[in-house]
């Protein structure tokens, strides 16, 4: 004669599920909020650079190139960027990444206010490249 057991009961204790309400859970998701606004502010402005070459070009080339350049930088910078966070005060590296998006920003400006227009509508002009990337950059 067999005798079946049951599974013990789970101790409530020691659970492994998710608790929303614990105090780390507080910094996560404002992590996850921080990480979601930053993605959709640099998609927008992505998006904003290519359609902004494409209405001045009128050549997909160049927003082809433009996505292109977008995969590649952000390939290429995106462990050493992380690096730099690891290796740093979080704060300061904010600090540092704000200003020099500022910098890079006003060099764009800048660079768009001098520039005469017919040189933004010619898609081999390299200021026009420039001012692409000097916009990616920030």
């Amino acid at each position: 004669m067999t005798e079946e057991t049951e599974p013990a009961a789970p101790d409530t204790g020691t659970s492994n599920r998710l608790r929303l309400d614990a105090p780390y859970m507080k910094t996560f998701f404002a992590l996850l909020a921080n990480t979601l606004l930053v993605s959709v502010v640099n998609f927008t402005v992505w998006f904003a650079i290519t359609f902004y070459v494409f209405l001045e070009t009128r050549s997909v080339v160049a927003t082809g190139m433009i996505a292109g350049l977008f995969l590649i930088a952000t390939a290429l910078t995106g462990i050493w960027f992380g690096g730099l966070v690891d290796h740093h005060r979080k704060k300061t590296m904010m600090q540092v990444s704000a200003l020099v998006s500022l910098v890079l920003y006003a060099a764009a400006l800048a660079l768009y206010l001098l520039t005469p227009e017919e040189r933004f509508r010619d898609p081999t002009s390299i200021v026009l490249w420039v001012f692409v990337v000097l916009l990616m950059a920030g």
